[in-house]
C-alpha cells in the first residue's frame, strides 16, 4: 500500500493548520513576549455570533477595558481570535451573562503592554488558541517532511530479474 498520498494530505492540513491563526497573530504573540504584563479593569463585555452549524452556535467575545501605566491612563478593546461553541438553544443573552460573569464589570483582566507605545495592549488569553493552532501546524509539516525524505532515501533500488 501507497501511503505517500496520505503523507502529503496530513502535511497539507498541517500547512493549514500553520497559516490558520494569520501570521500577524504570531508576530504578534513574539513580539508580546517583551512586553509588560499588568491588569486593567473590565469595561464592558460584548458578543458577535458568528456562524450556526449541526445545532451548534459560534460567538467571539470582545472585552473593552482600561488601564494605567506609568501614571497615565489608558482604554483598550480586544477580540477573542477564536470562537467559542455554545448549543444552538443558547440564546446571545445567555451567552452574554456567561460572559459577565466569566468577566464582571470592573474586574480585574491580564493584559501585556508595549512599553514602547503604552496604548497598544492585548489580552493575552484571548489569542492562545492561534499560537497553538501555528505551533501544531508547524509539527505537523516538519513530521511529514521528515516521513517523506526517509521514504525517498530508502526507496528500494530496481533490482533486474534473473529469468
Amino acid at each position: 500500500m501507497n501511503i505517500k498520498p496520505f503523507i502529503i494530505i496530513v502535511g497539507l492540513i498541517g500547512f493549514f493548520l500553520f497559516l490558520l491563526p494569520d501570521v500577524g497573530t504570531f508576530e504578534n504573540f513574539l513580539a508580546q513576549r517583551n512586553w509588560v504584563r499588568t491588569y486593567g479593569s473590565v469595561e464592558s463585555i460584548s458578543i458577535i455570533p458568528e456562524a450556526v452549524t449541526n445545532a451548534k452556535k459560534t460567538f467571539r467575545t470582545v472585552v473593552h477595558y482600561s488601564y494605567s501605566y506609568q501614571g497615565k491612563s489608558f482604554r483598550g478593546t480586544d477580540v477573542q481570535n477564536y470562537s467559542e461553541v455554545y448549543h444552538s438553544s443558547d440564546s446571545e443573552e445567555s451567552v452574554q451573562q456567561f460572559k459577565l460573569g466569566k468577566y464582571p464589570l470592573h474586574s480585574a483582566l491580564g493584559i501585556a503592554l508595549n512599553p514602547l507605545s503604552p496604548g497598544d495592549s492585548t489580552v493575552p488569553e484571548f489569542h492562545k488558541m492561534g499560537v497553538v493552532s501555528f505551533c501544531l501546524g508547524c509539527v505537523i509539516v516538519f513530521l511529514c517532511t521528515v516521513t517523506l525524505f526517509a521514504m525517498w532515501k530508502t526507496k528500494p533500488k530496481n533490482v533486474e530479474k534473473v529469468g
